[in-house]
C-alpha cells in the first residue's frame, strides 16, 4: 500500500490535491465510478441499513455487496410527498468511511490539509497525529518555559541534556513529575478511559465511535520519550523521573562514565512499555542489570522491542528477562560489550529463544570486535531469522559473499537492509577503515548495483566508500580553486586502460537512507568536491527518499601507511548541499560529522537559508549567492581544463558508459554527467532562483546539523545563524 501511495504521489506531488482527488472520487456517480472496488469486507457500527432480503445484525461484518447497495441508495430518487425536502446522502457523512479514506493519506497531507477542513475531520484524525514537544538545554529560559507549557496532552517528548548533572534540567524534571501526577489522577478518576488506558497500540491510535461525544482536545498521556544526554554519570538514568504512561522509551548517550542502569526498575515503573532502546555513541557503554525480576513471580511484560547498542548485560539476566516477554518481536543486541569479561554465547542464546517459542521479526546479534563463527551464523539464519522476513540487520565483520548469497537466495523480497559497524577497539581515536571492515562496503555496493533482490529496498542503513559514488573520478579536483592542476586518482592521467562503466544502485524506491561515508586511500584531503559528489549522487539516484542521514567519521585510516585523515562535509555553497533540493519528498535531513562536532563552521547564512522561504525570497541573500557563483570563474576554467585532459585518457563517453544499462539507468547516468562539478551547483541555483522558481525540498519538516535533536528548518537555521537582536539579548 505504501508503494501504491508513493506512485500516486509521483503523479500528483501536491499533497492537498491528493486529498481532493479522493474526495472527488468518492462523490462521483455510481455508474461512472464504483467506490472502494477492492474492498472485501466492511464493519459499520451504530448504523442500520435495510436489506432487500431481510435485516442485517449490526455486529455482522458487511460484505462487498453492501457497497453496491449503498451506491443504489445514493442515486437520486423521486420523493413521495411534495412537503419533503430532497437530500442527497454522501459517503462522507459516515465517520467509518472517513476513517477508511484517511488511512490512505500520508502524515504530511493529514496534518497540513485534512485536519484543517472542519471540526469533525480534526477529531477523526487525532488518533493519527502525535503532538510532539522538544526541550533543549541550550535554549533561553523563556523558550524552555514555553515548551514545557505545551507538554500536557503531548504524545512525544524530546529532551536534549548537554550538561553533566541533573540540576541543568531541573525545570524539565519538575514538569515530568507534574505530568505524572495528572496522569495518575486521571487513572483514579477513571475519566477518558480510551485516552488514558489505551495500551493496545504504541502509536497512539484510537478509534472513535458515534456513541461517544469527543471533544476537540482530550487528555492524552505522554506515550513516547526520547532522552539524549551528552554525559551520563553513574545513577543519572535510574534517578530520572520516567513517566509511567510510556509505551516507547529511547535513551541516547554521548559519553558514558561508568553509568549503570537497572532495567527492571524501568520496566516495573512503565507497565505499558512496548519499545525500549539504549544507544551509546562514546567509548564506553551503559551497564544494565536486573535486580527486581523473578521469572517465577513477575507477571508478563508487554515489551515487543528491545534494542541495545554498545551496552553490557549479563546473559543470564537477559535470558531471565526474555522469559517474561513472550510478545517480543524485535531483539537487537548490537556491538555488545563483555559483561565482567565474559563474551556472549550466541549459540546458547539462539537455542534458548527457540525453546521459549519467541519468533522474531527483527533481529541482530554482534559483539564488539568479534566475528561470528560459521556455526553461529548458520544457526542464526536457520533458527532466528524468519524465512520470509523482509528485513536484514547485519554486522560488518560478518558480511561475506557467502552470507549475502545465502540471504538473497531465500524466496523473499528485502525491503530493509541495515549493515551496522563499530570500530574494533574502544580506545580513541576512532578509526573506520580497518582491513577487517574494508570488505563489507565494497560488497554491499556491488550488490546494490547488481542484485535484483536489493532492488526492492525501501530502507538502507550502511557504510559506503566515496570512491563508489565517484562515478567519473573527479575526487582529485581538490586544488583547482587555487589555480593548480587537478590530482587525478589512481594515476588515471597516465593510465592507458579505460575504467569500466559507472555502476548505479538499483534501489530506486528508497524512502529511508542512512549512510556513513568512508574516505580511504586517495580521498585523504577534504574539499568541497567530495561533498558535491555525495550530495549529487544521492539526489539523482534516490529521488523518493524521505528520511536522509549522511554522517562523516571524524577519523579515517587509509590502511596503508597507518596515518589518520579527516574528511569534513562542506555545507558552504560550493559544497553542493543545494543539490539535495532535488529531493521533492524529503521530510527529514540530518548531516553529521562524528559526535558533538559542528559541520557548519565557516558557513554564512546565505549559504544555507535557501532551505526556507524567507531565504529564497531575500534579494540580499540571492545577490550574495550570485556574487559567490561569479567568483568561481577561474575555478570553473580549471575544471574544464581537467575534464579535457581526462576525456583524452578515458577513451569513452556517455554512450560507452551506458552500455549494458536499462533506459532508466541511462537517463540517470545522463543527469549525473556533471557529478562533482561546480556546473551542477550553478544549474541547481538557477532552477531555484530563476524564472522557474523551483522550490527545494518542499516537504522538509525536520533538519539537524550534528545536533542531537531535529528541529524545524526555520528553528535550526535560527540556531546556527542568530540575528543581531538575538545576539544582543544573549550578552
Amino acid at each position: 500500500m505504501r508503494d501504491a501511495a508513493a506512485s500516486l504521489d509521483t503523479k500528483v506531488p501536491d499533497p492537498p490535491r491528493n486529498l481532493g482527488l479522493l474526495v472527488d472520487m468518492i462523490n462521483m456517480e455510481p455508474k461512472s465510478y464504483r467506490p472502494l472496488p477492492f474492498l472485501e469486507s466492511l464493519s459499520i457500527k451504530h448504523a442500520y441499513f435495510p436489506w432487500p432480503d431481510g435485516e442485517i445484525n449490526n455486529s455482522m461484518p458487511v460484505k462487498a455487496p453492501m457497497l453496491r447497495y449503498i451506491s443504489r441508495r445514493l442515486q437520486k430518487t423521486p420523493v413521495s410527498t411534495t412537503n419533503t425536502t430532497k437530500t442527497t446522502l454522501s459517503p462522507l457523512d459516515l465517520p467509518e468511511i472517513l476513517e477508511l479514506i484517511f488511512s490512505y493519506l500520508d502524515n504530511y497531507t493529514t496534518r497540513r490539509s485534512a485536519v484543517l477542513v472542519c471540526r469533525q475531520w480534526h477529531i477523526l484524525n487525532q488518533n493519527r497525529l502525535v503532538r510532539e514537544v522538544t526541550w533543549n538545554q541550550d535554549w533561553k529560559p523563556s523558550r524552555k518555559e514555553r515548551a514545557l507549557r505545551k507538554l500536557p496532552g503531548a504524545g512525544r517528548l524530546y529532551i536534549c541534556h548537554l550538561g553533566n548533572g541533573s540540576h541543568f534540567i531541573q525545570d524539565a524534571l519538575v514538569a515530568l513529575l507534574v505530568l505524572e501526577s495528572e496522569y495518575l489522577k486521571q487513572l483514579r478518576q477513571g475519566g477518558s478511559a480510551s485516552a488514558v488506558n489505551d495500551n493496545s497500540d504504541s502509536s497512539n491510535k484510537r478509534t472513535s465511535t458515534s456513541t461517544t461525544s469527543p471533544t476537540l482536545y482530550n487528555f492524552t498521556p505522554l506515550r513516547e520519550l526520547v532522552l539524549y544526554t551528552a554525559f551520563c554519570h553513574e545513577t543519572f538514568i535510574d534517578s530520572f523521573p520516567i513517566p509511567s504512561s510510556l509505551t516507547r522509551l529511547t535513551i541516547k548517550v554521548g559519553y558514558s562514565h561508568h553509568a549503570e542502569c537497572d532495567l527492571s526498575k524501568i520496566l516495573s515503573r512503565c507497565p505499558l512499555l512496548e519499545y525500549f532502546c539504549a544507544d551509546t555513541f562514546g567509548t564506553s557503554g551503559i551497564r544494565f542489570q536486573l535486580s527486581q525480576f523473578d521469572s517465577t513471580t513477575t507477571p508478563r511484560l508487554p515489551l515487543r522491542s528491545l534494542v541495545l547498542h554498545n551496552a553490557a548485560i549479563s546473559q543470564f539476566e537477559l535470558e531471565a528477562l526474555l522469559r517474561l516477554t513472550p510478545d517480543l518481536k524485535e531483539l537487537k543486541l548490537m556491538a555488545m560489550l563483555r559483561y565482567e569479561g565474559e563474551p556472549y554465547n550466541w549459540t546458547w542464546l539462539f537455542t534458548f529463544l527457540k525453546s521459549i517459542n519467541i519468533i522474531l521479526d527483527k533481529a541482530h546479534f554482534s559483539s564488539l570486535g568479534l566475528k561470528m563463527s560459521a556455526k553461529e551464523t548458520e544457526k542464526l539464519l536457520v533458527d532466528i531469522y524468519p524465512y520470509l522476513s523482509s528485513e536484514r540487520s547485519l554486522w560488518t565483520l560478518d558480511v561475506t559473499p557467502q552470507l549475502l548469497q545465502t540471504i538473497t537466495s531465500q524466496p523473499n523480497t528485502l525491503t530493509t537492509l541495515e549493515v551496522m559497524w563499530k570500530a574494533t577497539t574502544n580506545f580513541a581515536p576512532k578509526t573506520c577503515c580497518y582491513v577487517s571492515l574494508a570488505q563489507a562496503p565494497e560488497l554491499i555496493h556491488q550488490y546494490l548495483c547488481h542484485s535484483p533482490y536489493f532492488a526492492h529496498l525501501t530502507t538502507l542503513k550502511t557504510t559506503l566508500r566515496m570512491e563508489d559514488m565517484d562515478l567519473f573520478g573527479r575526487s582529485g579536483y581538490i586544488h583547482l580553486d587555487r589555480g593548480h592542476d587537478a590530482i587525478l586518482p589512481n594515476n588515471e592521467n597516465v593510465s592507458s586502460t579505460p575504467p569500466g562503466p559507472p555502476q548505479i544502485w538499483r534501489c530506486r524506491g528508497l524512502r529511508t537512507l542512512h549512510i556513513e561515508v568512508h574516505a580511504p586511500g586517495q580521498f585523504r584531503l577534504q574539499h568541497p568536491v567530495h561533498s558535491r559528489i555525495v550530495f549529487g549522487y544521492v539526489a539523482r539516484v534516490c529521488p523518493l527518499v524521505e528520511d536522509l542521514q549522511i554522517s562523516f567519521p571524524k577519523d579515517c585510516q587509509s590502511g596503508t601507511d597507518g596515518h589518520q585523515y579527516r574528511i569534513f562535509p562542506c555545507l558552504q555553497l560550493e559544497g553542493g548541499l543545494c543539490l539535495l533540493g532535488r529531493l521533492r519528498y524529503l521530510q527529514r535531513l540530518r548531516i553529521i560529522y562524528d559526535t558533538g562536532c559542528f559541520v557548519t563552521s565557516g558557513c554564512k547564512e546565505w549559504d544555507m537559508n535557501w532551505m526556507v522561504a524567507s531565504g529564497r525570497n531575500s534579494s540580499q541573500s540571492r545577490r550574495k549567492r550570485q556574487k559567490e557563483i561569479e567568483s568561481w570563474r577561474f575555478w570553473r576554467l580549471g575544471e574544464d581544463r581537467a575534464e579535457v585532459i581526462r576525456s583524452q585518457t578515458r577513451q569513452h563517453s556517455l554512450e560507452t558508459d551506458g552500455e549494458g544499462l536499462n533506459a532508466i539507468d541511462t537517463d540517470i547516468l545522463r543527469k549525473l554527467q556533471n557529478l562533482g562539478l561546480l556546473m551542477d551547483v550553478e544549474e541547481m541555483m538557477k532552477e531555484m532562483e530563476g524564472t522557474k522558481g523551483v522550490q527545494p525540498m518542499p516537504l522538509l519538516e525536520k533538519l539537524s546539523f550534528t545536533y542531537p535533536i531535529m528541529l524545524r528548518p526555520e528553528e535550526e537555521l535560527e540556531r546556527l545563524f542568530p540575528s543581531i537582536f538575538e545576539k544582543l539579548r544573549q550578552i
